[in-house]
């Protein structure tokens, strides 16, 4: 009986689509579904 939301990940100005990708990666390995991008370029 747990009230814990899941974690969000958040990227701010990530610079280069493979760092996304990565991460994306590993947010899936980990059950992980939230991922917020702040201003990529």
């Amino acid at each position: 009986m747990s009230d814990l939301t899941p974690p969000v990940v958040i990227l701010d100005k990530s610079q280069m689509a493979e760092n996304i990708g990565a991460v994306a990666r590993v947010m899936a390995n980990f059950g992980l579904s939230e991922l917020r991008l702040v201003s990529p370029r």
